[in-house]
């Protein structure tokens, strides 16, 4: 300890300059006091510590007695502050323990009064120290018009300190950062202020803020601060406190613009939403005008010469592979299309001969005007020939060469104008003959075609097609074939 009281209860304390333990013993004996009230043992005596390389300081009389060291801390940060301030400020008011008002609302721990009545309130906080204890003492310093600087004591309950040098805000230090001022801390043996900081980026470039509840912990000498009417701080503290004002700036920014981007990101999933609720109902629409469209072509081409006697040809019913529903939505009824893409590219073909996809796609698009892709009346047609497969009168293959390509079905005619149907004696009339003038023709007339004659490997005992009929054997099967 290097303050001392005077016993005869002048104001202020005794400091005790550096090596001056023995010029100074004799006084502290007669004159000089512990500072500490209610101290049973109050007689001091001076110590010297040259010899331990440390400073000379007072003690007991009675040497085994020992204050409390937040209690000393407590007193020899007033004493130094008071010191420090006194020297600052020569023309100011610098007092310890004084009154904020005649009702004593409250007892700074240094009062500093500048000469144009501005005051200053300095707290030394080494005690635990509730957010709620916090302002109710800062609301009462600023109803005097009394601005409050904060010290927080080195040690004890207001110093949570980690390994990493960081250091956590106790609730009443939160509550200061929170009102817009700054926790510092306080050692009276060093003579620094503590500071904690934060490091943010703006721009990709770091600075240094003040955090809000945890944040790195460094010092500054005590001679580098400045008390104003309004604030007490350091050139580095200013600055860290401008940093905090920009990043604060720049994340209200960065958040306006992503609450705007987010409007904007609303507006337009809020367009395609609209948007898209459009074509579903454009859809619909379609999809009823379509279905409308087919049920009303279906009952007139029916009732047509041209479907009266499609149905004299099938008992008086539609056959199911010839009214095959496929996904593509068109205006035209299935029956219709199906029939013509049949007695056009399947019927005049013979057994395993190759029908085309891509001609009858073409087809199924310029006969009845449908504005269509390449691809849905591909897939169309696609559909249908497997639905044709199913009902044996088409037969459908898979080439895996050249390898390395995809595989492609190949689709072949079964049985070329032959029609399963519950009567086996009917069957679809035949392709009229070319040679002939249209006038010759008989519209009405009906062949009705045998089944070709059934020929079997010679090698594998399976069905022959009819162009490998002669020689009695597959392509693969034959004598000599290189692929085998």
């Amino acid at each position: 300890m290097i303050f001392a009281s005077r016993k005869s209860g002048d104001a202020g304390l005794f400091y005790l300059p550096e090596g001056g333990a023995a010029e100074h013993r004799e006084l502290a004996r007669t004159e000089l006091r512990c500072p500490v009230g209610d101290c049973p043992t109050p007689e001091f005596t001076t110590v010297d510590r040259s010899r331990f390389n440390r400073r000379d300081g007072f003690r007991h009389l009675n040497g085994n007695f020992k204050h409390a060291p937040e209690s000393l801390f407590h007193l020899e940060a007033k004493a130094q502050i008071t010191r420090f301030l006194k020297a600052q400020h020569p023309s100011a008011q610098v007092m310890m323990e004084q009154a904020s008002n005649s009702e004593r609302e409250r007892i700074a721990d240094v009062m500093v009064t500048f000469a144009d009545g501005a005051r200053v309130a300095i707290e030394i906080q080494y005690s635990a120290l509730t957010a709620e204890e916090w302002q109710v003492r800062h609301d009462s310093y600023r109803r005097q018009n009394i601005v409050d600087v904060w010290l927080f004591g080195h040690t004890g309950p207001q110093m949570r300190t980690e390994s990493d040098n960081r250091i956590t805000f106790t609730s009443a230090q939160a509550a200061v950062r929170t009102a817009g001022d700054v926790p510092l801390w306080f050692n009276p043996l060093l003579m620094d202020i503590g500071i904690a900081t934060s490091n943010q980026s703006i721009n990709r470039q770091e600075i240094g803020i003040y955090p809000e509840a945890r944040g790195s912990f460094s010092t500054e000498p005590l001679v580098r601060f400045q008390l104003h009417p309004d604030r007490f701080s350091s050139i580095r503290t200013d600055q860290i406190k401008t940093n905090t004002l920009r990043y604060k700036a720049y994340c209200a920014a960065e958040e306006e613009k992503q609450r705007i981007a987010e409007i904007e990101k609303q507006r337009i999933a809020a367009e395609r939403q609209a948007k898209a609720e459009r074509i579903a109902e454009a859809k619909r629409k379609d999809r009823e005008y379509n279905a409308s469209r087919r049920t009303a072509m279906r009952e007139a081409w029916l009732a047509s010469p041209a479907g009266q006697r499609v149905l004299e040809l099938f008992d008086w019913e539609i056959p199911e592979w010839l009214d095959v529903h496929v996904k593509v939505d068109i205006p035209v009824a299935n029956v219709l299309w199906q029939w013509h893409l049949w007695r056009v590219h399947i019927a005049p073909n013979v057994r395993s001969s190759r029908v085309r996809r891509d001609l009858a796609a073409q087809e199924l698009r310029s006969e009845f005007g449908l504005d269509l892709s390449k691809d849905d009346a591909a897939a169309m047609v696609t559909a249908w020939y497997t639905a044709l497969v199913k009902h044996n009168l088409l037969s459908c293959e898979v080439s895996r060469y050249p390898v390395g390509r995809p595989m492609l079905k190949y689709f072949k005619v079964q049985e070329p104008g032959l029609v399963p149907t519950a009567n086996p004696a009917v069957y679809i009339p035949a392709i009229p003959d070319r040679s002939v003038s249209s006038d010759q023709q008989d519209p009405e007339a009906r062949t009705q075609l045998s089944e070709p004659e059934t020929v079997t490997c010679k090698r594998c005992r399976k069905i022959v097609a009819v162009p490998f009929a002669r020689t009695g054997y597959h392509m693969r099967c034959a004598p000599g074939y290189a692929g085998r």
